[in-house]
């Protein structure tokens, strides 16, 4: 299994603005990274519509996500 970290070699801020930039490129215009541990911070937020969008463009792209998701 490749974990995320292992093939984004940056630093921890280029990586939230990487994770930025491609959350506008995917249209996610209601949402904002600055942390990737998942707690609460001001700075972290996302709609209700961009997790949707997210969730429906990971399942058209990464059939290994679809296959998890029907997993009894």
């Amino acid at each position: 299994m490749i974990l995320l970290n292992d093939r984004i070699n940056y630093s921890l801020n280029a990586f939230y603005k990487l994770m930025n930039d491609t959350a506008m490129a995917l249209g996610l215009k209601r949402s904002h990274f600055a942390v990737a541990h998942g707690m609460f911070h001001y700075e972290n937020y996302s709609s209700a519509q961009d997790i949707a969008m997210l969730a429906k463009i990971t399942l058209r792209t990464h059939p290994i996500f679809l296959e998890i998701v029907n997993t009894k």
